[in-house]
């Protein structure tokens, strides 16, 4: 019955995601001029791993249905790993438009939330600026293990 049960739901979930990937283009919206910009945490060369949402739901499924159970360990899952100055150039030939490069340094950070203890945002650009668990190699995740394509920042 789990079998039944788990492949019904991974079809469902799957199906959803190819619906959504096949459907009409995404509008981008038009960002002013000057909010053209990519924030480095800490440097350009500075590494963060990013997945789409509809990506993270379908690995999430499939990692809740894996035979055998996986429990009690972490699973890195991942869209792509790209440093930030990446990242803008990325964004640059997507859009065809320049984005300014900001660089945030840590003890920038580090001081901005000394002012302001309890912003989540700031605590989540400390960690991210610091490199703490933020970015891992692609090959070594569940995706890439199972040979699930996932979305990439060019994509």
């Amino acid at each position: 019955m789990r079998s039944e049960v788990a492949d019904a739901y991974r079809l469902a979930t799957l199906a959803q995601l190819a619906r959504r990937r096949a459907g009409e283009p995404c509008q981008r919206a038009e960002l002013p001029r000057d909010q053209r910009r990519v924030r480095e945490l800490a440097r350009a060369e500075h590494a963060v791993t990013v997945t789409t949402a509809e990506d993270i739901g379908a690995l999430t499924t499939e990692i809740l249905l894996a035979e055998p159970c996986i429990s009690r360990r972490v699973v890195h899952v991942a869209g792509e790993t790209i440093g930030y100055g990446q990242l803008a150039d990325k964004l640059d030939a997507f859009t065809g438009r320049t984005f300014e490069r900001v660089q945030w340094t840590v003890p920038q950070l580090k001081r901005e939330l000394a002012l302001d203890l309890d912003n989540g945002l700031k605590k989540y650009r400390v960690v991210f600026a610091e490199g703490k668990g933020v970015a891992w190699d692609e090959r070594q995740t569940f995706n890439a293990q199972r040979g699930i394509a996932v979305e990439n920042v060019g994509q």
